[in-house]
């Protein structure tokens, strides 16, 4: 039944087009059915003349439409038949197919055709053997400028770069290897800085005590318990920094020991308040915590204790007497946040992004004289990263400083 409607409708519409385009009219809009086959609706076929005819052509031919579907009931693939009926019954009205010679009717069609694709299809070998021969070179020259440039690389000229070649995948390739280059020299050029700063911490120490051993052996100064003081000072000295090298090394390797559980953050700071309390009443500086309720923290609490000393420590030193270090917990933003607050000396602007670089010192003099290794805000940096949390420094000079750990 809907062979029938298709293949009557699609006639219907061909006859009424093929009226109106011998009279010189504009042949009617065609949509598409359900199957894809373009018929002229009921309401755009108003010419009465043309109509006419349309409907007389149609019914003669409807009885054979209902003949030629019914044949196939009896077919074991209904569809199939179908189809070729649908075919067979519209190829009577439909029109012809269009056809285009190439030439004179009367040629070879062989000699016709084979010359030029003959013609055609070596102009097209050539010009796709230029084309490789031109992209094989574009590509082949920055990958051998970076072959070169990682041998070189490898040589130890860690200053090697390559130039860029564009925005696409060699361009991405040739800048991953300059950054990793200038990773490499910033790398090499940092373990130099931190094998001559190792030196020089421990250069003058150990200058001293050889001094003094060779004055003790030749007499030159009598032995008394204030000068084996003085050695024991400065032995326990180069065995700090020793220990804060080896916790740095473990640290930035990722080997250090972390024995996490869950404590009140508040606790730790109390506890570190209580611990340093001496020394400030010793140093004339009071030393007071501010905690906002539980603060709950999973970490190693014995770590996060060490940075916090740390910082205690430095504000201490770096406060004079009749000043004030506060400690405060709070949350902010949902994270534990430490603050470390003092009204010392402060930090020069200048100064403030090498705060927590191995063996900074805003003052060396006075740093050296108290003891400090210089190591101790890396470390504590790097327990806070590891931590998955960030600590910065704030200051003003003749005012105080302010470290910020955030958890």
């Amino acid at each position: 039944m809907f062979t029938q409607t298709a293949i009557d409708r699609y006639r219907r519409t061909q006859l009424f087009a093929r009226c109106l385009v011998e009279q010189f009219r504009e042949p009617p809009a065609l949509t598409e059915d359900w199957y894809g086959v373009p018929f002229a609706a009921d309401n755009v076929m108003d010419h009465p003349e043309c109509q006419r005819q349309m409907t007389e052509q149609a019914d003669w031919d409807r009885a054979g439409d209902v003949t030629a579907t019914a044949a196939c009931r009896s077919e074991q693939v209904p569809r199939i038949c179908l189809v070729k009926t649908f075919g067979d019954r519209v190829a009577t009205f439909s029109p012809e197919p269009l056809q285009l010679f190439l030439g004179a009717v009367d040629d070879d069609a062989a000699t016709l055709v084979g010359r030029p694709t003959v013609i055609a299809a070596g102009g097209i070998l050539v010009l796709a053997l230029i084309g490789t021969a031109l992209i094989a070179r574009n590509v082949s020259r920055p990958v051998r400028s970076l072959t070169a440039a990682s041998r070189r690389l490898a040589d130890g000229h860690l200053d090697t770069r390559v130039p860029p070649v564009g925005s696409g995948e060699l361009g991405q390739l040739s800048a991953s290897f300059n950054r990793m280059a200038q990773a490499l020299e910033a790398a090499e050029a940092a373990q130099r800085r931190l094998v001559a700063s190792v030196a020089h911490e421990l250069r003058t120490p150990l200058s001293n005590l050889l001094g003094y051993l060779e004055a003790l052996q030749d007499g030159v100064l009598p032995p008394s318990r204030e000068l084996f003081t003085s050695l024991h000072d400065e032995a326990q000295l180069q065995r700090r920094i020793l220990d804060d090298l080896q916790d740095l090394t473990l640290a930035e390797s990722g080997h250090l020991t972390y024995r996490r559980v869950v404590f009140d953050l508040g606790d730790l700071v109390e506890a570190a308040r209580i611990a340093h309390l001496a020394v400030a009443e010793a140093a004339g500086v009071r030393l007071t915590a501010e905690v906002a309720g539980p603060l709950p923290v999973h970490g190693d609490q014995d770590r996060l204790r060490q940075v916090l000393g740390n910082l205690v420590t430095n504000a201490l030193r770096y406060t004079d007497a009749g000043g004030a270090v506060v400690l405060r917990a709070f949350p902010a933003e949902g994270r534990p946040v430490v603050e470390v607050e003092d009204t010392g000396c402060g930090i020069e602007p200048a100064d403030l992004p090498f705060v927590f670089q191995r063996f900074w010192r805003a003052d060396p003099a006075r740093d050296r004289a108290t003891g400090g290794s210089g190591l101790g805000l890396t470390i504590a940096r790097q327990i806070v990263l590891d931590h998955d949390g960030t600590i910065d420094a704030s200051s003003t000079p003749g005012v105080g400083s302010t470290f910020r750990v955030v958890l």
